[in-house]
């Protein structure tokens, strides 16, 4: 499908990368808890990229080390935990758990906190050893170590996700996606993780921005991070994290592809009840009667507007455009005709047999212009209306428009529609 854009879009991007002002520090998160906070860089570049490595090296811990994190202390039980080390390299202070590093202390850190690098790697020791036995799945966590501390499974206390209230139905929308990989086997969460971090990019970047475009990513180590935290996190915790991971995962990957503040209003989506669609163009809206006005000779007639089309074996079976629902849920002037400019497009879609966590995309195109685009997480069969509202004023205006169709990426069909008169059939005045 092809990338439009609007120079709109872009300059706004540019003028929000321009303001982003850079951070003198950030967190290092395990199991909920802030294990150290890092100052630097370091030989990364970026605090950022710093970051991500350490998160990595706390994943390949947790995947690999699990002998040396649940380590047993038969006579003192408070002191059952990870075993780590600390030893110097590179004339850095290093913190490691069996063969995996974890993390080094630089002389940024220490002085940022009033410390030496020595005493700050030995505070950071102490809170890894708390934090790195809360992260492992429920399933990987040995027996004995649950009956010797029960209170690792008692009640976590909720922590808000912080986000404005115009972006509740997007903290709801990136926790369902959390969910989803909470649920999923084992083997269906590996083949369909870059699927899932795709779908919250997307979800982020075209949250109130229909207008621009593909997101400037398309893989991010917060992002999937996230979706092996959350389905490594016992229930408890979960339920008490899943709104907070949300919003600080918005956060960040706001903050990571630098975007411009909100515009235009949140699309709609509802599931519908089982009912066919009508098919073939209808009447649409009514056009007001032109002002009489001097004869003109009879103007050319407009191309005729192009048929439906989807690509076979798609889990797309039937695509509707219409202007609303009717009160017992029938589609309202459904065809790809719409005489009289519209506040809002509905877009019908009859979906079945859908692979797990399948992605839908609805792209709206307007000329080399995104109207608006969205993207939709389905599994199974499914009936659903997304709704559309124009980006910058109360009606989409006059002109032959395309919905673009995509199921995981892949060119799933194109449906041209035409709202307004129809070019060269309006009369002087």
């Amino acid at each position: 499908m092809t990338r439009l854009t609007i120079a709109a879009c872009i300059a706004a991007i540019v003028v929000a990368a321009g303001a982003a002002v850079a951070q003198n520090s950030t967190s290092i998160v395990i199991g909920g808890e802030i294990v150290a906070h890092i100052r630097t860089g370091g030989p990364y570049g970026s605090i950022y990229q710093r970051q991500a490595a350490i998160d990595q090296r706390i994943t390949n811990a947790i995947s690999n080390e699990l002998k040396n994190i649940f380590v047993m202390n038969e006579n003192h039980p408070e002191l059952d935990g990870p075993k780590l080390t600390i030893a110097q390299a590179n004339d850095l202070w290093t913190l490691s758990i069996g063969n995996q590093m974890l993390i080094q202390a630089y002389p940024a850190d220490a002085n940022g906190s009033g410390t030496t690098t020595k005493a700050l790697i030995y505070q950071w020791k102490e809170n890894f050893f708390r934090a790195l036995p809360l992260a492992p799945s429920p399933k990987d966590v040995p027996p004995w170590w649950t009956e010797r501390h029960p209170e690792a499974a008692a009640s976590f206390e909720p922590k808000p996700h912080g986000m404005p209230d115009q972006d509740l139905s997007l903290v709801r929308e990136v926790a369902l996606i959390f969910q989803s990989a909470r649920d999923m086997a084992e083997a269906d969460f590996e083949a369909l993780l870059p699927a899932m971090e795709q779908s919250v990019i997307q979800l982020v970047w075209t949250y109130r921005h229909p207008a621009c475009g593909p997101a400037p990513i398309t893989e991010n180590i917060r992002a999937k991070s996230a979706l092996k935290r959350a389905r490594g996190l016992v229930d408890a915790q979960y339920r008490a994290e899943k709104w907070w991971m949300s919003g600080l995962t918005i956060k960040k990957l706001r903050l990571e592809m630098r975007m411009p503040p909100g515009i235009g209003p949140v699309p709609e989506q509802r599931d519908l009840p089982d009912f066919t669609a009508p098919t073939g163009p209808q009447p649409g809206p009514v056009a007001p009667d032109p002002i009489a006005g001097p004869t003109t000779p009879d103007p050319a007639q407009p191309e005729p507007i192009a048929e439906a089309r989807l690509a076979p074996g798609s889990a797309l079976r039937q695509v509707a455009l219409g202007t609303g629902l009717g009160p017992n849920n029938e589609i309202l002037n459904t065809g790809q005709e719409f005489g009289a400019e519209i506040g809002q497009l509905l877009v019908y879609l009859k979906i079945a047999d859908a692979r797990p966590n399948t992605i839908v995309g609805v792209t709206i195109g307007h000329g080399p212009e995104i109207v608006a685009r969205r993207l939709v997480r389905v599994s199974g069969d499914r009936n659903l209306a997304v709704t559309f509202y124009p980006s910058r004023s109360t009606t989409f205006s006059t002109g032959d428009y395309k919905v673009l169709l995509t199921v995981n990426g892949e060119d799933a069909g194109v449906i041209p529609f035409r709202v307004g008169p129809a070019v060269g059939t309006l009369t002087g005045g």
